[in-house]
């Protein structure tokens, strides 16, 4: 990395004026050296990262929009790194994807590891306590592991610089047009999730708010893949470290953390990732019954954490006592979206079918009671009966709503109803109900419309329905009628929700 000239300065304060930092003194242009395996390095102008670490002892990624040297015309994101050394190399992996045919995945351009590498893992190997420095032959002085690294040894891993280049710049889940467009994009995110289980093994283990991105056509790409790793790795491992974004984890994973209990990350962990990542994002910003209670909720839900005893911060609690007894919501609760709420009641009733498998005979005891705790579940092969036991119930769920024809006719752009960004929550809320009365009006009108002779259409088929956030009684046949069934920090764009490695 290299400061730029004052013409390459200029130069990005205008290419890149969509993105220009906030303090644009604290934020210099620079020029990036990325990799090319086989050729010869590329260098590329940044102008101030989109999102800053928040640890010293993490990965620290950095993610900026960029243009090559010698070509403003064409913008590009470049992702800055230090991943763990037990890792793929993420550039390894879209490359593997792409390879395989993975849909929906940011496009490769060039990148690799640097030759850089952290030395700090090997200062902290030595017992606890106090005590004289200590000296080896082939390391240099140091002092005992409370003194260097407090209570984090365990966060202190080996990581080694990654950096590189994806020809696409997306959008937040923030940008998408109405509830069925958040809909179509999530669908395309899971495609890719599928896709690169079923073709190559992967288990993304980060699926988050900020790692779903909206492509310039509108469709939905599966970002930031420096987690992943194969199923077969992950099994053979003797423990297995909790990774994600906090706001996003499945409860099983959260709960993991309270016990002294050992997880593996399984597919159905990340597909209840993406119910959460869409039942957030429905919450905060389209029409729901309970729109004066969405910080509430949202803070309840997703921010459900505590500190345990040994300090570790646990959770995940709340989100197993939504899935299961509808708390934090009520069991009234409806999304105006019909389709949107029939989806909602369905995966609700999947997830709360396969948290009562999977989850551990005895219970989840805390570390604090000291009680020995069951283990988990082998779930690699789950029953039949399962909704959840492969990718294709929650396919065809997408399936089903995306063809619905009862998506609100006049749905709104996404209203934030944060107070912090709005006036005031009650604002929205009865915005929402009187929008949601102008759309029973026009339902009404295109009814009687369809009923005109010379229409042979008809009345509208389908008519208004609640559904309640309790699990649904279908059966499981008559549920996979409905679209079930059986069968076989964040990198572009960088992200403010915690990260749990």
């Amino acid at each position: 990395v290299r400061l730029a000239t004052t013409e390459e300065k200029n130069l990005a304060e205008k290419v890149l004026l969509q993105w220009a930092p906030a303090k644009k003194k604290e934020r210099p242009v620079v020029v990036f050296t990325v990799p090319v395996e086989g050729g010869d390095p590329r260098e590329f102008i940044g102008w101030g990262s989109m999102a800053y670490p928040e640890s010293l002892t993490g990965r620290c990624t950095r993610a900026y929009p960029v243009f090559e040297l010698g070509d403003p015309t064409k913008l590009y994101f470049l992702k800055d790194t230090w991943r763990a050394h037990d890792l793929d190399p993420e550039s390894k992996v879209l490359l593997e994807l792409k390879s395989k045919g993975v849909e929906n995945i940011p496009p490769f351009l060039c990148g690799g590891d640097l030759p850089d590498a952290t030395v700090t893992d090997l200062f902290v190997s030595e017992p606890e306590g106090e005590g004289p420095a200590s000296s080896s032959d082939s390391l240099p002085l140091r002092r005992t592991v409370d003194w260097r690294c407090g209570n984090n040894t365990a966060r202190v891993v080996r990581r080694i610089h990654h950096r590189f280049v994806v020809d696409f710049v997306g959008k937040h889940l923030d940008k998408v047009m109405s509830s069925k467009h958040l809909m179509q994009v999530c669908a395309d995110a899971y495609i890719a999730l599928r896709q690169a289980y079923e073709k190559c093994g992967y288990i993304h283990r980060d699926v988050s708010g900020k790692n779903i991105l909206i492509d310039e056509h509108g469709r939905g790409v599966l970002n930031d893949w420096d987690l992943a790793k194969k199923e077969s790795e992950l099994k053979s491992r003797r423990r297995h470290e909790k990774t994600g974004t906090w706001e996003f984890m499945s409860c099983l994973l959260l709960l993991s953390l309270s016990t002294r209990l050992d997880k593996v990350h399984t597919i159905q962990d990340d597909m209840e990732s993406l119910f959460y990542v869409i039942f957030y994002h429905c919450l905060r910003y389209f029409p729901h019954n309970k729109a004066l209670g969405t910080i509430r909720i949202i803070n309840n839900v997703f921010q459900d954490r505590s500190e345990d005893a040994d300090g570790s911060v646990v959770g995940g609690n709340n989100k197993r006592s939504m899935i299961l007894n509808q708390a934090h919501i009520g069991d009234d609760f409806t999304f105006t979206a019909e389709p949107l709420q029939e989806w909602l009641v369905l995966i609700v009733s999947a997830l709360h079918q396969w948290i009562e498998f999977a989850k551990p005979a005895q219970g989840l005891s805390s570390k604090r009671t000291g009680a020995p705790p069951a283990a988990f579940k082998d779930t690699s092969n789950p029953p039949e009966h399962l909704d959840l036991r492969n990718h294709q119930f929650m396919d065809d769920l997408f399936q089903s709503a995306l063809e619905s024809t009862d998506w609100p006719l006049s749905d709104d752009a996404p209203i934030d109803s944060f107070p912090a960004l709005n006036k005031q929550a009650s604002e929205t809320a009865h915005r929402w109900a009187h929008n949601a009365s102008l759309r029973t009006s026009e339902k009404r009108s295109s009814s009687a419309m369809a009923s005109e002779p010379g229409n042979r259409d008809g009345p509208l088929k389908k008519k208004s329905k609640t559904y309640g956030m309790a699990p649904s009684t279908h059966t499981m046949n008559t549920r996979r009628g409905r679209g079930g069934g059986g069968g076989g920090d964040s990198s572009m764009g960088g992200s403010s929700n915690s990260r749990t490695t």
